[in-house]
């Protein structure tokens, strides 16, 4: 007789890890760096949104979710003028020295990307518990006077 190896269980990654407590825990830790104040707090929003943004899996981003990520991007104005002794140099110096004052680059609003993600999450339902409550209600008949 052939003594059999006990067999492990094998347990996907999907059994291993509670995706959605990891997920809730990433929006509280976003939540708490918002309520910080001071030059490093926009550093740890952005790097609190692209954790959440790493921690969804490809396989629940839809179009949509590409669509509003889409929309986070925005154009901003960077004011690239010369500086002499910490003054920026006139816009008439700069058009007579043909030097762009201004260049347009693309930036992320990460508040927009993290409300993308949310909404994501609002419509695979892992947000919200929808419980059904049945209810029933009894009424009582009264017999002569109310007894």
């Amino acid at each position: 007789m052939s003594e059999k190896e006990p067999t492990e269980a094998q347990l996907s990654i999907k059994d291993r890890m509670n995706v959605p407590f990891l997920l809730a825990s990433q929006i509280l830790t976003i939540q708490k760096s918002m309520l910080v104040v001071g030059h490093d707090a926009e550093k740890e929003i952005v790097e609190g949104v692209k954790g959440l943004m790493g921690m969804i899996p490809t396989s629940w981003k839809d179009g949509t979710f590409e669509k509003d990520l889409e929309n986070a991007k925005t154009k901003v104005k960077v004011d690239v003028r010369p500086e002499f002794c910490g003054n920026k140099a006139s816009l008439k110096f700069c058009e007579k020295h043909n030097i762009t004052p201004f260049v347009e680059k693309e930036s992320i609003d990460y508040f927009k990307v993290m409300q993308t993600c949310i909404d994501q999450l609002c419509r695979l339902g892992m947000m919200g518990k929808t419980e059904s409550i049945e209810k029933f209600s009894k009424k009582k008949e009264w017999n002569n006077g109310g007894e």
